[in-house]
């Protein structure tokens, strides 16, 4: 096994479950600045080179679990970021109601 073939992956991990506590902990800030260096870091899942010395080393079964960890937090990372959106978009009507209630009574 070498643990440095699997470097790029346990970098994705990392990245995935370091996005799904700031996601929880509702730090957007830092999640949108981590979600764009994973979504660079992914290039690695079809980089045609890296999965044949994937293949080649016997690291297929290893990988497949990592990739499918990977699937769970970003379906987790998707549903928090749903509901945040749902949150937000809650906020904005109730701001709209109150502006229209302060320029009723405004008139």
């Amino acid at each position: 096994m070498s643990p440095s073939l699997l470097a790029p992956i346990n970098t994705l991990v990392e990245q995935s479950q370091h996005l799904l506590n700031l996601a929880r902990a509702q730090d957007w800030q830092a999640f949108e600045v981590l979600i764009q260096q994973r979504q660079a870091a992914m290039n690695v899942l079809v980089d045609a080179d890296y999965l044949e010395a994937i293949t080649k080393a016997g690291l297929d079964a290893e990988v497949k679990q990592m990739v499918k960890d990977i699937k769970t937090m970003h379906q987790q990372l998707t549903e928090l970021a749903s509901r945040r959106q749902d949150e937000i978009a809650s906020e904005i009507r109730q701001s709209n109601r109150v502006e229209k209630a302060i320029d009723a009574y405004g008139q």
